[in-house]
């Protein structure tokens, strides 16, 4: 069957039905109770206690356990209206005796009547956002976290790590506050800021753009803990450029605001101030992701600060007489949060111990990203102040500024006064105000008659003078310019002047500074010495120094470096010390000898001496090198190296007394390297160079140019000669190697095991006598031993190289060649020249030299004839005796004569002691036997054939003589011949006179008698016999003759015609 047509009975019409009865149920079951409501609340406030009650208690801080909240809210009556019409629309909810309870129980919060307007728009989106938050009986207890964070104290409270923005005050336009009061507490040594009789009012400006700057009022009492108050104010009323306010505070000690900023809680002076500033909106971030807020237009306002003190840790508190500084804030770019903090006109005043003031002035200038949380700070501060004593330091100088610096110069600086203190520091933190720290600084302040304990317990310098200032941003300059340093505590202790020093304490900000002290130290070399034996540097104390007695001045620089802290350790200590010298005086420097007119340089550290300088060592230039270890660990380590280099020129050698003039010319080097070791042992190396050197000595010659060297080892155990070897020199016709024999530290013997000097060459051995008492005993062993420069007239012409030096004076024969000293000579020679080519053969001879006098002697020979000279003490004097076999022979062989042939001569005499000149006295007789001249004289064969007697054996080519007797003596370098006569048959002489040994001068006079055997005979007559021949061995007719001149160049004159003056008569023609 087909229905009707019927709109109603469609199915899409019965949806709309179903539709339309689903909305009205809804409005019935929801809307309409939800406008009833509203309607309800907004006729009158609905008290909804009892409902509310059942979710009590509201947790609002999570505790140490589930279940257990930190902090829970709770209300003793709540009501709740509805305002929909009013500018404050909204819900408004309404607590009586409002608190938030720890889990004791006690509240943290307490409101006695609260009240909150919220718009329902964000309560939809689940936030509370209220519009109006008034209160009235307020009662809050504060905590300030470790970080720095504040929030109900609420003990046990745990942070969940999730964020919830349940309440926000995004919306909040009006705030009203009366009677409330506020407990800020920190750390449990502060006591808690405690704001009380506070009423806060305010209001959004509506004028504002961004609808964020507030005005109205803020007045409460600040409570100090010890009863004090103070009034704070705060105004704000709209102005052209936003709100302007003025905030001002009544004095109290800053101490109330330890909660906040602990190290207040040391400030115990009155505090005052007073502000006035433009605040307004701000733009900041960057142009894509700008953010909003408050800024400064500008602020300007003043402190004061009276008379209290400041606490200070480990120190006596700072007493401040009275402060005040300025300070103006302004924007660096208008309308950003970015700000200029000045300073201005700073002024504080401390007190010293004996409360007289010293006076600071201050500015600074602080360029902040942030005015409120500034990460990035740039600024530039000035201060200085008025002149103190250095004693008050520790008085006005804060513990917590260069905490390491004030440490040092408070202790040790004890005596003087300061003045012109000026400091300037710019300044940088890229971390917020923990983060400042100074980039440059600048800064002086001038000392004077200041007394410095550079390193207790070292004596103090006394008398300084220095300047103050700094090298880098956080390094401490001290100039030095003057002052005074005694070597030691002891009465009287010689000092040493100060200046051109430096002390520099860096690293001023770290936790612990390191210092490093340079004075210049001017004096004598004993007193520098004696300062660095001090034992706290460390440095020579108990230190044997390889020199003694040291005297003459010295410019010294001593550089000490240590970390100041408490307690410094030894090992912490580094000292350098540097010294110039001059014209000083050492002794004991190498094998006891000493040094004058020393100069050079010594470095001392604490791990040894070194020494470089230039000296006369026994007369001699010398460049000497000493470094002395002060670290040994093995006993073969060394102690002490000394390295001499002495240079020798003529001069020197005399001075030295190791040279007569003459015999030296150009330079020798002596080398000098001494080596001491750990366990006492030393070994000392001399090395001679006389490449460049021309000597001259009677047995050996050299010129410059040829290689010559000499060299010896030493070797010491304890101070004492253990060891003295490896001697050997070698040159050109020079060649010497020997060894000595030690015992009991002294060099017993000497062996020349070989040795070659010019022609000279063999062994030998030196005996080296203990005491005075005994003898030197040399024994000398040679094939040949050339001897002929000490008798060549022409090698001692003291001329080398072609350039004649001066002459010396010629030595005495008596004058002592020796030490007072007793010798023992033992030579024998195969062969020993006395000439270029003269020698004796088979020499076998002894000699004993007593205190520089030959005591006894006894010198044989074989060849060219036999002979022998015995010196032997008798009981009035030396009896000298002299036997040659044959004096022809000598003589020829010498060189003096080859006209004598045969003879054997005999000397006798006595010697007696040496006078102040010349040679010792000498009485005797000088006997030759039978011997004959060879070519005699043409006179003396004359007179020979005037004799009727023995003519026969007169001959032309010889001349027979049959004895020769010469009465001689020597006094003061003269030989006296006394009636001296030879002759045979035939012929007789005469000779008397005198022969100068000095000068080689003759004075002879003699007469020559002819037809001697006759002749003779009157003059032997008893008792006249003077008359006929007045001359001893004379006759009654005879020739007189004189002989001058020298003997090289003899001078012989005959008077003939007084053969004619019998007698007496010839004295006539003398």
């Amino acid at each position: 069957m087909t229905l009707p047509h019927d709109p109603f009975h469609r199915a899409s019409w019965r949806a709309l039905r179903l539709g339309a009865l689903v909305l009205v149920v809804l409005f019935l079951v929801v809307l309409l109770p939800i406008s009833l409501l509203l309607w309800r609340l907004s006729a009158a406030p609905l008290d909804v206690t009892a409902l509310a009650s059942r979710w009590l208690p509201v947790a609002v801080q999570a505790g140490p356990h589930p279940g257990q909240p930190a902090g829970r809210l709770v209300w003793q009556r709540l009501t709740i209206a509805w305002h929909p019409g009013r500018a404050e629309r909204g819900f408004s909810l309404h607590a009586d005796d409002l608190r938030v309870l720890r889990m004791d129980g006690s509240p943290a919060l307490r409101m006695g009547q609260a009240q909150l307007v919220v718009p329902i728009s964000p309560l939809l989106g689940g936030v509370v956002a209220p519009r109006v938050m008034s209160g009235e009986h307020v009662a809050v207890v504060l905590r300030r976290g470790a970080d720095g964070s504040v929030d109900l104290d609420l003990p046990g409270a745990r942070k969940t790590g999730k964020t919830q923005d349940a309440f926000s005050l995004d919306m909040l336009e009006r705030v009203a506050l009366k009677d409330g009061a506020i407990t800020l507490l920190g750390r449990a040594d502060i006591p808690p800021l405690k704001v009380r009789d506070m009423t806060v009012s305010g209001n959004r400006d509506p004028h504002a753009g961004r609808y964020l700057l507030w005005r109205g009022d803020l007045r409460a009492v600040v409570q100090a803990p010890g009863g004090e108050t103070a009034q704070l104010v705060a105004t704000g009323r709209a102005a052209a450029e936003g709100v302007a306010w003025h905030l001002g505070m009544s004095p109290i000690e800053p101490t109330v605001f330890a909660p906040f900023l602990p190290n207040l809680a040391r400030w115990h002076a009155p505090l005052s101030f007073v502000f006035d500033g433009v605040e307004t909106e701000g733009r900041f971030g960057d142009l894509f992701r700008p953010r909003y807020g408050l800024a400064i237009a500008r602020m300007n306002g003043h402190a004061t600060l009276g008379a209290g003190q400041i606490l200070q840790d480990g120190a006596p508190p700072l007493t401040i007489l009275g402060g005040s500084a300025g300070l103006t804030v302004s924007p660096t770019h208008p309308g950003q949060r970015s700000a200029r903090l000045s300073i201005t006109n700073a002024r504080l005043s401390l007190a010293d111990r004996q409360n007289r003031p010293t006076s600071f002035a201050a500015g600074a200038e602080f360029v902040l990203s942030d005015l409120l949380a500034p990460r990035g700070i740039d600024a530039t501060a000035h201060a200085e102040g008025s002149s103190f004593d250095l004693p008050a330091l520790s008085a006005i100088w804060p513990v917590g500024l260069m905490k390491g610096a004030r440490r040092w110069v408070v202790r040790n600086m004890v005596a003087g006064t300061g003045r012109g203190l000026s400091v300037d520091a710019v300044l940088h933190s890229a971390a917020g105000w923990d983060g400042l720290q100074p980039t440059a600084m600048r800064g002086a302040l001038h000392i004077d008659d200041a007394t410095v304990h550079w390193l207790r317990p070292v004596v103090p310098a006394e008398h300084v003078s220095a300047d103050f200032g700094f090298e880098s941003a956080d390094t401490l300059k001290i100039v030095v310019h003057s002052g005074q340093q005694r070597a030691d505590d002891a009465p009287g202790a010689p000092t040493l002047a100060l200046s051109d020093g430096v002390i520099r304490i860096a690293q001023l900000y770290a936790r612990d500074q390191t210092a490093s002290f340079t004075m210049g130290l001017d004096g004598d070399l004993a007193s520098y010495i004696r300062l660095l034996s001090v034992p706290r540097l460390h440095l020579l104390a108990g230190r044997h120094l390889p020199f003694a007695s040291p005297s003459g001045p010295v410019h010294a620089n001593a550089t000490l470096t240590m970390p100041l802290v408490a307690h410094v350790r030894d090992e912490d200590i580094h000292v350098r010390a540097h010294a110039a010298y001059h014209d000083v005086h050492l002794d004991d420097v190498l094998l006891g000898r000493a040094v004058d007119a020393a100069s050079g340089e010594i470095d001392a550290t604490e791990t040894g001496l070194d020494l470089r300088g230039q000296e006369t060592l026994g007369g001699v230039s010398t460049k000497t090198t000493l470094h002395q270890s002060f670290h040994m660990r093995g006993l073969k380590d060394e102690l002490v190296r000394i390295r001499s280099e002495s240079d020798f020129d003529p001069e020197s050698l005399i001075r030295a007394r190791l040279a007569t003039d003459g015999l030296f010319d150009g330079h020798a080097k002596l080398t000098s390297d001494f080596v001491e070791y750990r366990d006492g042992t030393a070994n000392v190396d001399l090395t001679l160079d006389l490449h460049d050197a021309a000597l001259e000595i009677p047995v050996w010659r050299k010129a410059t140019g040829t290689t010559t060297t000499a060299h010896a080892h030493i070797g010491l155990r304890d101070g004492e000669i253990a060891v003295l070897d490896d001697l050997h020199a070698e040159g050109p016709d020079l060649r010497l190697n020997g060894r000595t024999r030690v015992r009991d530290g002294k060099v017993r013997d000497m062996m020349i095991d070989a040795f070659r000097i010019g022609r000279s060459g063999g062994d030998a051995t030196i005996g080296l006598p203990q005491s005075t008492r005994e003898p030197i005993i040399v024994s000398v062993h040679a094939p040949v031993l050339d001897l002929a420069p000490l008798f060549e007239p022409t090698l001692k012409s003291g001329t080398l190289t072609g350039r004649r030096l001066a002459p010396s004076p010629r030595r005495k024969w008596s004058q002592r060649t020796l030490p007072q000293q007793k010798w023992i000579v033992d030579v024998q020679a195969g062969r020993l020249f006395y000439a270029r080519n003269g020698a004796l053969g088979g020499v076998v001879a002894h000699l004993e030299d007593i205190d520089g006098q030959l005591r006894r002697a006894d010198v044989a020979w074989s060849t060219p004839t036999a002979a022998r000279i015995v010196l032997e003490p008798g009981q009035k004097g030396r009896r000298l005796s002299a036997d040659v076999q044959d004096l022809g022979v000598m003589l020829s062989a010498s060189g003096l004569n080859d006209r004598l042939r045969g003879g054997r001569a005999r000397l006798r005499g006595i010697v007696g002691q040496g006078g102040a000149t010349g040679l010792p006295p000498f009485e005797g007789q000088l006997d030759v036997g039978p011997f004959a001249f060879r070519r005699p004289p043409a006179a003396l064969t004359t007179a020979t054939h005037l004799s009727l007697y023995d003519w026969s054996k007169a001959d032309a080519d010889r001349f027979q003589v049959q004895e020769l007797s010469l009465p001689i003596s020597v006094r003061n370098d003269v030989l006296t011949i006394h009636d001296g006569h030879l002759g045979n048959a035939a012929l007789g002489a005469t000779v008397r006179g005198a022969i100068g040994l000095d000068d080689l001068k003759l004075d002879l006079h003699g007469t020559v008698v002819p037809v001697f055997a006759v002749n003779a005979l009157p003059g032997r007559l008893p008792g006249i016999g003077k008359l006929f021949s007045p001359e001893k061995g004379g006759g009654l007719l005879a020739a007189t003759f004189t002989v001058g001149g020298t003997t090289g160049a003899p001078d012989l004159r005959v008077n003939p015609f007084s053969v004619f003056l019998p007698g007496v008569l010839r004295r006539l023609v003398e």
